[in-house]
C-alpha cells in the first residue's frame, strides 16, 4: 500500500479531486458565516417580489405550477426566517 507524502498529509480529501492550478488557499475561502446574510437578503427579495409575479404570470393553470409556486414561496420563507435566526446567533 502506497504511504502518502507530506503534501497528500496536509490536503484533505476535497482538495485532492480539485484539478491542477485551481487550489484555494485557505485564507481566501469564503465561510458560510459571511455570505449567509446575502443568501439571506435573496430570500427576502424572492419572498418580497412573489404578489408581483403573481400579478404578471397570473394564478396557475395546472396543480403542477400551483405547487411549484407554494414550494418555491415556502422555500424562500423557511430560507429566510432560518437564516435570519442564524446570523442573529452568529454576529459578533
Amino acid at each position: 500500500m502506497k504511504e502518502a507524502t507530506e503534501s497528500e498529509q496536509e490536503i484533505g480529501p476535497a482538495e485532492k479531486s480539485d484539478p491542477p492550478g485551481n487550489e484555494v488557499p485557505p485564507s481566501d475561502r469564503v465561510a458560510f458565516r459571511e455570505i449567509s446574510p446575502a443568501i439571506e437578503f435573496m430570500c427576502w427579495v424572492v419572498v418580497a417580489l412573489t404578489p408581483m409575479l403573481r400579478l404578471v404570470n397570473g394564478p396557475p393553470v395546472t396543480d403542477d405550477q400551483a405547487a411549484i409556486q407554494i414550494a418555491l414561496v415556502a422555500m424562500a420563507v423557511g430560507g429566510a426566517f432560518g437564516l435570519r435566526l442564524y446570523n442573529w446567533r452568529t454576529r459578533v
